[in-house]
C-alpha cells in the first residue's frame, strides 16, 4: 500500500536542478526529493543532522551555512534505523563578504561569571546584586566578517544573536552579551560593543556551569563547562578578575582548565584585550639581573624580587614564582633530574595560583621527591 500511494522517489537535490550555483550569503536553503524511509538528512562536513522541512509527501528542505567561497555540500539520507538510503551532493559558491558563525572563526574570550561585589556608590544607584555585572564577550578570529544572525546560547545563558543589536563581527571584533546593560555600563562604561542582555532570566552560574553556543541547524560552535575549582584560576570566583582565553586566535580547547587565566586587572577587559606578547631579544639580559629578557616578560618584572623561590620540606620541592597575566605567549612547565644531564617533565599543571596586583600572580608548585628523595628541579619557560 505505501509503495502504491507513495511512488519511489530517489533522494535527491533538486535546487537549480541539482546543479552547483552562486549565492551572496552565509547560508543557503537547498530543496529535494526523499521517499517516506528518509528520517534524517545529515551534512557530512560536519557529521550533524540537520532540521528537515518536509513541503509535501516528497518534498524537503534545509538550511545548510556556508563560508565564503566555494563549499562543496555533500548530504546522506538516513532511515529509521539508521541506515543509509541515499546521498546527492552540489557545490554553492558564497560570493558575499559574510559567513556564518562556527568554531573556526567565533570564540568565548571571556567570561566574567562572579564580579566583585557592588560599591558603595554602586548600591547607591541601584545595583545591590553583584550578579548584574556578570558579562561573556566573544571573538572573531577568522579572516572574513561573521554573520551572528544564527547563533544562539542554548546552555548556561539563553540568547538569541538574531535578537541582538550586532549582527556581524568583523575580523578580530569583540562582542558582548551583559546580564544588565545599565549596571554594566555603570561599572565599564558606555561606547562598548554590547548586543543585548542575557535572555528569560539567566545568568553565569559562580560554581562553574556548561555553555553552549550553537549555529544554524543546531551544530554546536562551543560546547564547554568552565568551574570555580583549581586547576582551574580560583580568582575569578568572586575577586573581580575574570577569565579570559589565552591565545584566542589559535582557537584553544575552551574545555581545557589550562587554557583560561586570570585577567591582569580586576574588572576584567570588556570588549578589549590586555594580553601582552614579547618585543626585543628573548635570550639577552638587558637589564643585568641574571634572568633573560624573556624569562622577565614571563615573571612580570626584573631583578631579584622576580626571581622563583624553592625550598625542600619532607622531600617536597615547593617552587614558588611570579606570572605576568598579561603574557599569552609563555607556557611554564616544571622539569625534573637526578643528574642534571637528563631532565624530564615534573608537571605542567601548578597547585594554585593567586592574583597579587600589578597584572601579576603568584604561581606555586609542589614536586615529591619522597622522604629519601634527591634530585633536582627547574622552571622551565617556553614561547607558545
Amino acid at each position: 500500500q505505501l509503495n502504491s500511494q507513495h511512488p519511489a522517489q530517489t533522494f535527491r537535490i533538486t535546487t537549480n536542478s541539482g546543479n552547483n550555483f552562486s549565492i551572496a550569503d552565509s547560508s543557503v536553503i537547498l530543496r529535494g526529493k526523499g521517499w517516506i524511509d528518509v528520517k534524517e538528512i545529515r551534512l557530512t562536513s560536519s557529521g550533524e543532522t540537520l532540521d528537515v522541512y518536509w513541503i509535501d509527501n516528497n518534498d524537503w528542505e534545509v538550511v545548510v551555512p556556508l563560508l565564503v567561497g566555494a563549499n562543496a555540500i555533500t548530504l546522506n539520507a538516513f532511515d529509521i534505523g539508521g541506515a543509509a538510503v541515499g546521498s546527492d551532493r552540489i557545490t554553492v559558491t558564497n560570493t558575499g563578504s559574510l559567513e556564518p558563525a562556527g568554531e573556526t572563526n567565533l570564540v568565548v574570550s571571556e567570561i566574567m561569571f562572579h564580579p566583585a561585589d557592588p560599591t558603595v556608590a554602586e548600591i547607591t544607584a541601584g545595583f545591590i546584586d553583584g550578579d548584574l555585572f556578570e558579562y561573556l564577550e566573544l571573538e572573531n578570529i577568522g579572516p572574513v566578517t561573521v554573520d551572528l544572525s544564527g547563533a544562539i546560547f542554548t546552555n548556561g545563558i539563553n540568547f538569541d544573536f538574531s535578537t541582538g543589536s550586532i549582527s556581524q563581527l568583523a575580523p578580530g571584533g569583540r562582542v558582548l552579551i551583559v546580564r544588565n546593560q545599565v549596571a554594566f555600563e555603570s561599572r565599564h562604561g558606555v561606547g562598548l560593543p554590547v548586543t543585548g542582555e542575557f535572555q528569560n532570566e539567566t545568568g553565569l552560574a559562580n560554581g562553574g556551569e556548561r555553555l553552549r553556543l550553537a549555529g544554524i541547524n543546531g551544530i554546536s560552535i562551543r560546547d564547554f563547562s568552565y568551574d570555580d575549582k583549581h586547576p582551574w584560576p580560583e580568582d575569578a570566583d568572586g575577586n573581580g578578575h575574570s577569565l579570559v582565553l589565552i591565545d584566542p586566535g589559535s582557537n584553544p580547547d575552551h574545555g581545557e582548565a589550562g587554557n583560561w587565566r586570570l585577567s591582569s586587572l580586576p574588572g576584567g577587559n570588556a570588549g578589549g584585550s590586555d594580553a601582552h606578547l614579547f618585543e626585543g631579544d628573548p635570550m639577552s639580559d638587558d637589564d643585568g639581573d641574571g634572568l633573560s629578557n624573556f624569562m622577565n616578560h614571563a615573571l612580570g618584572g626584573s631583578g631579584a624580587a622576580f626571581a622563583p623561590v624553592f625550598s625542600v620540606e619532607n622531600g617536597v620541592i615547593t617552587l614558588s614564582h611570579t606570572r605576568n597575566l598579561a603574557a599569552d605567549d609563555v607556557d611554564f612547565e616544571t622539569e625534573f633530574s637526578i643528574d642534571l644531564v637528563t631532565w624530564m617533565s615534573a608537571g605542567s599543571v601548578p597547585v594554585s595560583e593567586t592574583a597579587i596586583g600589578d597584572g601579576n600572580s603568584l604561581v606555586t608548585w609542589k614536586i615529591d621527591l619522597g622522604i629519601e628523595g634527591r634530585g633536582f628541579v627547574r622552571l622551565r619557560v617556553m614561547q607558545r
